[in-house]
């Protein structure tokens, strides 16, 4: 496969687009100025050592001046030890610099993916692209290195040319020659293998994330009591052997380059050595003459092939590039949408339109021509089978989707026209794949640096957990879970869902979406979470989406969905009055219940 993305003009304009995004930030630029630097003194020890042994030699055999001898010798030994001294304090304040720049840039590169449209972040191929850019550009200073290498190489080559050409500029051609050879091998290698990453990257993503899961505490108890070592370890031994294929190939196909290398690295040294004995044996160079030029051509042929594998792997990086790039322009269609500011009174109005939806790739409605009126001064229960649409209407009205056709209206004014996170912020929701993070209870709730304790203590009480909570060592400052301490805290299943609506409460948004977070818990203690859910935000418009019927008299309006459509939108009276779907749904979860008890 050629790739236009390793041709000259593009690989400049690759690698000048990423040395701009470097160069943004002021640590980076002087990276950038100190390398240039680097580049050209690293010249100087190369020419010392190229050419004083030759001149003690040309000084042993000829005039023998000690104070020249010592002049020589003392340059070669005091050179390397300077050399190393200088070395260690520019490259220590170097490494510094590069480890704070990867921060920042890694810290960019995250916050850019958090704010890409949810629709494309689920995206598996995105995922896959995301998976394969984050190791690009988190080490994207890096490309700094490789530019200077290149330089420092060219400007090496440039001295020892200079040598070289008194000599034989043939000598010099055949060097050329080969290395460009060498290098042709190598660019063929590199799509190869850039092809054969894509292919892998599947691969990692999956293993990364079956491969852990014998190690990880979460999933111990599962792993032992459905007895999964056979089932876990014949997955990633099959996957894995899949992947290696493609690794074996990666090896051979370099395995083969080296060899290719080692035949014109033979034709090289041969040609030379050949060359220089002749003109030694015809009277035409000195040994200590033939020393330097020997020497030379050797380093000559080692520095034009370092200059020409390193704009190799430039324009391999290249490709890297072009995937970032490709990456980076993914639209961010909601935060580009609109600019208005909402604002929420008790007398508004939610309004879906004629909204209908399919998620992306799918030609299957999920939502078929939705016409709804929520006015924010009442609670809503949202009610229907498992894949009725629930969650995704609720996905639509946080804007984490657009709909495919139809609209929403906040207040008569459709809601893309909002400034995406300040729309987002009206939102306190809790979901019933709700997550809890490895760090305190306390960051668990606030999500943020700044706490404030009082209301933190007001909702872990309203939620009954503050009792709990001020009965660990540690308190707020617990760890939940015991992954990287032994103090963690283990939450139940309700602790676990009391923690994430103090969360919620704890943003107090004027929109509370309550996405069937307590379906794994007992009814009983569903329908006290969502009692007292209730009771805290009684002044407060809220939708509880749930799938069992418990909750709905703490409601004052139900929506029932099946099949992505509005079977009804009453009170759950008149529901249960004139909706058969709906009174079938009601009567067989309250004879469970009635048995339940």
């Amino acid at each position: 496969m050629k790739s236009k993305s390793q041709r000259l003009i593009n690989v400049i304009k690759n690698y000048i687009y990423m040395l701009k995004i470097i160069c943004k930030e002021k640590k980076g630029r002087i990276y950038f100025v100190i390398k240039i630097l680097l580049s050209f003194y690293s010249v100087i020890p190369k020419v010392v050592f190229l050419v004083f042994p030759g001149l003690i030699i040309n000084e042993l055999v000829q005039d023998k001046n000690i104070n020249n001898l010592l002049f020589y010798v003392l340059m070669i030994i005091t050179i390397p030890i300077f050399d190393k001294l200088f070395l260690k304090i520019i490259n220590t304040y170097l490494q510094k610099i590069k480890l704070d720049s990867l921060l920042k840039f890694g810290k960019k590169f995250d916050y850019h993916i958090m704010m890409m449209d949810y629709e494309v972040f689920e995206n598996p191929d995105i995922q896959d692209l995301i998976y394969r850019v984050n190791a690009t550009f988190t080490n994207s200073i890096s490309f700094i290195d490789k530019a200077c290498e290149m330089l420092s190489a060219f400007l090496s080559l440039l001295v020892i040319f200079t040598i070289l050409a008194s000599l034989n500029i043939i000598i010099v051609l055949v060097v050329i020659v080969l290395v460009f050879v060498n290098a042709y091998i190598t660019k063929k290698n590199n799509n190869i293998q850039f092809e054969n990453e894509k292919k892998l990257t599947k691969f990692n993503r999956f293993l990364s994330q079956i491969g852990s899961i014998p190690k990880m505490f979460i999933y111990a108890k599962e792993v032992r009591l459905f007895d999964m070592k056979d089932y876990l370890t014949n997955i990633v031994i099959n996957k894995g052997a899949e992947a290696n294929n493609i690794r074996l190939d990666n090896v051979k196909k370099a395995l083969n380059a080296q060899l290719y290398f080692s035949l014109t690295n033979f034709l090289q040294q041969g040609i030379i050595y050949a060359y220089l004995i002749w003109q030694v044996l015809e009277g035409n160079l000195s040994i200590g003459n033939m020393t330097i030029y020997l020497s030379a051509t050797i380093q000559f042929a080692s520095l034009f092939s370092n200059f020409v594998q390193s704009y190799l792997n430039i324009a391999k990086d290249s490709l890297k590039i072009e995937e970032y790039k490709k990456l980076i322009s993914i639209p961010l269609k909601q935060y580009e949408l609109g600019h208005k500011i909402p604002i929420i009174s008790e007398r508004s109005i939610i309004e879906f339109k004629n909204v209908s939806f399919k998620y992306p790739g799918s030609n299957i409605l999920v939502l078929k021509n939705i016409n709804l009126v929520l006015k924010l001064d009442e609670k809503i229960c949202l009610v229907g089978t498992n894949g009725s649409g629930k969650t995704t209407l609720i996905k639509l009205l946080m804007r984490l989707y657009l709909p495919t056709e139809g609209e929403i209206l906040l207040d008569g004014v459709n809601i893309n026209e909002f400034e995406y996170e300040a729309y987002q912020k009206l939102f306190s929701p809790v979901f019933q794949d709700s997550r809890l993070y490895t760090v305190s209870i306390k960051e668990n709730i606030v999500l943020n640096n700044n706490v404030n304790y009082d209301k933190l203590h007001k909702v872990c009480n309203q939620v009954m957990l503050l009792k709990k909570i001020q009965s660990l060592p540690n308190g707020f400052d617990t760890p939940v879970f015991k992954l990287y301490d032994e103090s963690g805290f283990e939450p139940s299943g309700g602790e676990f869902q009391r923690i994430a609506i103090a969360r919620a409460l704890y943003h107090d948004a004027p929109i509370y979406l309550l996405d069937e977070p307590t379906a794994a818990l007992d009814p009983i203690i569903e329908n006290e979470i969502y009692q007292q859910f209730s009771n805290i935000i009684s002044k407060k418009f809220a939708i509880m989406i749930t799938h069992r019927l418990s909750v709905v008299k703490l409601t004052n309006e139900i929506i029932l969905m099946d099949n992505g459509e509005i079977l009804g939108f009453d009170s759950h009276s008149v529901l249960y009055e004139k909706n058969q779907f709906y009174k079938n749904m009601y009567d067989v979860q309250a004879k469970y219940y009635q048995e339940h008890k």
